[in-house]
């Protein structure tokens, strides 16, 4: 399924490397409010290594993305 995903055109991704974890998101356009909301849940498990910086990081990195396609 995740070739498939990768195929679609519409679909985007996301990737932050931070020490031994590599953290890719693939979503389709449109759906970046319930990405971020995932992600949000993810920083703020602590047990997971994915922290409130790194959404920063990607959060900044999607609306990058966003600004310059539209």
């Amino acid at each position: 399924m995740r070739d498939r995903i990768q195929d679609d055109r519409r679909t985007e991704q996301l990737t932050l490397i931070k020490g031994n974890h590599r953290f890719v998101f693939y979503y389709p356009r449109g759906y970046e409010p319930s990405v971020l909301d995932a992600m949000h849940d993810m920083a703020a498990n602590p047990e997971s290594p994915f922290d409130l910086e790194d959404l920063s990081i990607l959060d900044r990195q999607m609306w990058q993305k966003y600004s310059a396609k539209t």
